[in-house]
């Protein structure tokens, strides 16, 4: 199967509200991440609390899965700017030669959503 990519210019205002609404998740996803971080840091305080009145292997263990969690929170925090770049980059086109564009894959399979009826209808070219 071959797929066909296809640039269609888009208005501005296309382009101005995808990078908006862009910019409203990226501040929606950031906070949330930042509130888990900050949640994750208070767990750490407990669990280390925990850990020290028990010394139980199990307390240690959920102890350093936590601080893999939080240290995984602060990754992804940062990935989150670096993919917010690539995504206004490919709204904006830039990096490329063309002007502001979105890419399509145009698929050849075609699906008809109708009746035998219909369809036989339409073949006919009634």
């Amino acid at each position: 199967m071959e797929l066909e990519i296809v640039k269609e210019n888009l208005p501005d205002v296309y382009l101005n509200q995808e990078i908006e609404d862009v910019e409203a998740d990226f501040h929606q996803i950031k906070d949330n991440i930042k509130d888990l971080i900050e949640r994750g840091f208070d767990t750490l305080d407990t669990m280390k609390e925990v850990f020290e009145d028990t010394e139980h292997p199990r307390a240690a263990e959920v102890l350093a899965q936590t601080l893999k969690t939080v240290s995984e929170m602060n990754r992804d925090l940062m990935g989150l700017h670096r993919s917010r770049q690539i995504i206004k980059k490919d709204i904006l086109g830039e990096g490329t030669n063309s002007s502001p564009a979105i890419e399509h894959q145009h698929n050849q399979q075609n699906i008809y959503v109708g009746s035998s009826a219909d369809l036989q209808k339409l073949l006919k070219g009634e």
